[in-house]
């Protein structure tokens, strides 16, 4: 089945919730949207709800699931179609490995309590 998710106003609702401080409605209001988008094999509303889904994630600190939500939208990219969108979330998956490895190295780090690094950048 085709057809398009109102990406409008997917981010109108999820604004307001955010506003309201309704944080627990938030991820059941993305996963039901996720589940309608890839229903339509609506290609921009999968990826556009995996983005903020990740991000959501991320500050709820369950970086297992927000790597997890990246990388799901990766592979149902079309090649040479979708350059800007492998682009965007790859910046994510990076910037998400980036933040993991300040929460899990540096941070500690600076209150004296040193740890292993998540990803070594060391030669």
């Amino acid at each position: 089945m085709k057809g398009k998710v109102d990406i409008q106003e997917f981010y109108s609702v999820l604004d307001s919730l955010y506003e309201k401080k309704e944080m627990d409605k938030a991820e059941p209001y993305m996963l039901e949207v996720l589940s309608r988008a890839g229903n339509l094999e609506d290609l921009e509303g999968v990826v556009s709800v995996c983005n903020e889904l990740g991000g959501l994630y991320r500050a709820m600190r369950r970086t297992d699931e927000a790597l997890w939500t990246y990388e799901k939208v990766t592979p149902s990219l079309p090649l040479g179609a979708s350059a800007f969108f492998v682009a965007i979330i790859s910046l994510c998956v990076f910037f998400l490995l980036v933040y993991v490895n300040f929460l899990t190295v540096a941070l500690p780090a600076t209150f004296g309590k040193p740890r292993k690094p998540f990803l070594d950048f060391r030669r």
